[in-house]
């Protein structure tokens, strides 16, 4: 949470969940059931979350709820919750640095991916050794000298699946 009334607070997601913000006693996180947050509904929105993806849907809030200040679902006037809640709301999209605003509580979403690490070395061809001049990821590389003969290119090939190289496995 980056403004509103409550401390600011952080919460971390590494693996597949989903929340629903609003008052009620079963969200998470739960914002108060004072003054200060009665334009939050009980059951105001639903996070769905499969790192690193994130998406929000409203749940028929009574104000809206808000992706940086762009209204992205609310019940429509005189409508009850319990009509609402018979409502489809689309989803939408979240990504790094977006705002999500429920009255006044405002939640930046953080995205984080660790992504694999890369081992870089310097490229060189399977079949002669020649050095190929770039850097590249760990690997087998065949020069265009070599490229040239299919043949060969095709025995160096069943040499190293015979040799159980997991890259040549199905």
């Amino acid at each position: 949470m980056v403004r509103g009334r409550l401390d600011t607070t952080e919460y971390v997601f590494e693996d597949r969940t989903t929340c629903l913000l609003g008052r009620a006693d079963d969200c998470s996180p739960r914002l108060p059931n004072d003054e200060h947050h009665r334009t939050v509904s009980r059951h105001h929105c639903l996070l769905d979350i499969s790192p690193p993806a994130a998406r929000i849907r409203d749940f028929g809030s009574l104000n809206g709820t808000y992706v940086n200040e762009t209204r992205i679902g609310r019940r429509e006037p005189g409508q009850t919750p319990e009509e609402a809640s018979a409502s489809a709301f689309p989803e939408h999209d979240l990504a790094d640095g977006d705002e999500i605003r429920l009255g006044e509580t405002v939640f930046r979403v953080g995205i984080a991916t660790g992504g694999r690490k890369r081992t870089l070395v310097l490229a060189r061809c399977g079949k002669c050794g020649r050095e190929l001049g770039d850097a590249a990821d760990v690997g087998e590389y065949v020069c265009a000298s070599c490229q040239a003969e299919p043949s060969a290119v095709l025995r160096m090939l069943l040499e190293l699946a015979r040799g159980g190289r997991r890259e040549l496995a199905p």
